[in-house]
């Protein structure tokens, strides 16, 4: 993937779904693990970062600075949050104190900025006068905080969530899309036994050809709207556009 110019991005070593819970050196160790596997099999270092389940800490900042990271995406600033956590806690299977009910980034998905923004440990969830180095893109919102990621279109209606992708798009100034790859996964295939990943995650039983369809719808509404821009090429116009926004 690197090879084909494809950015590959850290998404720390363990997956914890407590990510934000963790003490500093927890967390260092979870990002510089998953730093050095990245950097050793492609031959440089990654330069962006998304927290597991998006739980975001202002550590992280802190830790992504030292490592030279430009951006992170861990930001979810939405109310439905904590009850996708409540969610996850009831049918994940993984123990309770994996998935606490109420994490320490409540307040960042409650009153978190909806655009991107320079952040810091000092200021992680929204623009301040004090700006940060990392440049942080927020999960696309619709106008209410509805969040937008290719597992919401196996929720809803289609015609419900093309409305919704068309006004995240309208409503973000750094439109991005999130893709798993449960979303693309034949259950025969690629599942084959697992029966906790087809009963529990989302999409997970659904046949690939349907899964398929859904990507098409999206990507054609997204293809329409939006202007293909690389991290490098964000880079160079980073400061210009989001500094000052």
């Amino acid at each position: 993937w690197a090879q084909r110019g494809h950015e590959i991005g850290n998404h720390s070593f363990s997956h914890h779904q407590n990510f934000s819970n963790l003490n500093l050196n927890q967390m260092f160790d979870e990002i510089k693990k998953s730093h050095d596997i990245i950097s050793e099999c492609i031959g440089k270092e990654p330069k962006g970062f998304i927290s597991p389940a998006w739980s975001y800490s202002p550590l992280q900042l802190e830790i992504l600075a030292r490592l030279n990271y430009t951006y992170d995406t861990s930001l979810f600033p939405s109310f439905l949050m904590p009850l996708i956590q409540l969610t996850l806690r009831v049918t994940s299977g993984l123990k309770k104190e994996m998935i606490p009910i109420f994490r320490r980034d409540l307040w960042g998905s409650l009153f978190g900025s909806q655009h991107p923004f320079y952040a810091s440990k000092t200021n992680p969830w929204r623009k301040c006068k004090n700006n940060g180095n990392i440049l942080m893109l927020p999960l696309p919102m619709t106008f209410f905080r509805i969040p937008l990621w290719h597992s919401m279109s196996f929720l809803c209606a289609d015609s419900w969530y093309e409305k919704m992708l068309h006004r995240a798009i309208d409503t973000s100034r750094g439109f991005y899309y999130v893709m798993h790859p449960i979303n693309f996964s034949c259950p025969e295939k690629d599942l084959g036994d697992f029966k906790p990943v087809k009963q529990k995650i989302l999409s997970a039983h659904l046949p690939l050809e349907i899964k398929l369809s859904h990507l098409r719808r999206a990507l054609a509404i997204i293809s329409q709207k939006c202007h293909l821009v690389t991290m490098s090429e964000l880079a160079d116009i980073q400061k210009k556009d989001f500094a000052h926004a």
